[in-house]
C-alpha cells in the first residue's frame, strides 16, 4: 500500500505542470486556428468582441481548487509520513512546484482574480492547524505497532472473518513498570 501512496504523491509533483502545459497548448491551438482561419481583412475569425476576449484572455482563477490540492498534500503527508518518510521530501517538492507554478500563472496566464474575502483563507488555515494532530496520532500508532516495527512477527490472517490483532504496545509506553 505504501508504494501506491508514495507513487500518487510523486504524481502530485509533476501533474500540475503537465496540466498547465496541456491547457497552454489548447489555448495556443485555438488562437492559431482563429488567426489563420480569419479573412485577410481581419486578424480574427471571431464575430464579437466578447468572443475575441474569451479566446485571447487567460482562464478564470479558482482559488478553492488550489487550496484543495495543498490540503490534500499536507494531510496525506501528515497521516502516512511517520511510516513512509519519503513523503516529507515529496510533499516539499510538490508544494514548491505548486508555489512556483501558481506564482507564474497568476502573473502571466490567468485573468485578474476576483476579490476573495478572508473567509476561504481563514477556513483553510483553521483546517491546516489540525494536520499536526494527524501526524501525532497516526505517528504514534505506526511507531508503537509491533507488526510495523518487527517484520519477523508478521503473520497473515487466515480468513477474512478472522480478527486482526494490531498488537499495539501503548500499555508499555504509558505505564512506568510495564504493568497495567
Amino acid at each position: 500500500m505504501g508504494d501506491t501512496i508514495v507513487g500518487s504523491m510523486k504524481f502530485n509533483v509533476w501533474f500540475p505542470v503537465v496540466m498547465e502545459l496541456i491547457n497552454w497548448g489548447m489555448r495556443a491551438a485555438f488562437r492559431y486556428k482563429d488567426y489563420y482561419s480569419a479573412e485577410e481583412a481581419n486578424s480574427t475569425s471571431t464575430f464579437s468582441i466578447q468572443q475575441y476576449i474569451n479566446l485571447y484572455s487567460g482562464p478564470q482563477y479558482y482559488m478553492h481548487y488550489k487550496y484543495s490540492s495543498i490540503m490534500n498534500i499536507v494531510f496525506i503527508t501528515m497521516m502516512f509520513g511517520p511510516g513512509l518518510p519519503m513523503l516529507f521530501p515529496t510533499a516539499a517538492a510538490s508544494l514548491v512546484t505548486l508555489f512556483c507554478l501558481e506564482k507564474f500563472m497568476l502573473y502571466y496566464v490567468f485573468k485578474q482574480p476576483p476579490a476573495y474575502d478572508e473567509k476561504l483563507n481563514n477556513s483553510v488555515l483553521t483546517n491546516l492547524q489540525l494536520a499536526p494532530f494527524f501526524l501525532l496520532g497516526f505517528g504514534y500508532w505506526m511507531l508503537t505497532n509491533e507488526q510495523l516495527i518487527e517484520n519477523t512477527n508478521l503473520t497473515p490472517v487466515g480468513r477474512k472473518s478472522d480478527p486482526f490483532l494490531a498488537q499495539h504496545v501503548w500499555y508499555h509506553a504509558l505505564s512506568p513498570h510495564g504493568v497495567f
